[in-house]
């Protein structure tokens, strides 16, 4: 019983020297100012629109390039029975 009685004593000690957490003196004006502020627009910039357009863009022309190419290629009876196998669904419509 003695070990478990120091350990609690211990416990009990650790804690004399603790205080009350102070925060920052600005925290209660920066959160009133974000409150206000919420209800505002932002604006979006116009290079992060740029940017998203020229993926879009890339997005866009990948795909008609790979569907043009698989197209073309698609003559061969090898892929010509890999599509009927698993897009026969697609030509059923």
């Amino acid at each position: 019983m003695e070990p478990t009685k120091n350990h609690i004593q211990q416990t009990m000690e650790s804690l004399d020297g603790m205080a009350q957490a102070t925060a920052n003196p600005f925290l209660f004006d920066k959160v009133m100012n974000r409150m206000r502020n919420a209800g505002q627009s932002q604006m979006v910039k116009p290079a992060t629109l740029r940017m998203a357009f020229a993926i879009a863009v890339v997005v866009i022309g990948v795909n008609v390039f790979s569907l043009l190419h698989f197209n073309s290629n698609s003559s061969t009876g090898q892929s010509n029975a890999f599509q009927k196998e698993y897009f026969s669904y697609i030509t059923n419509f």
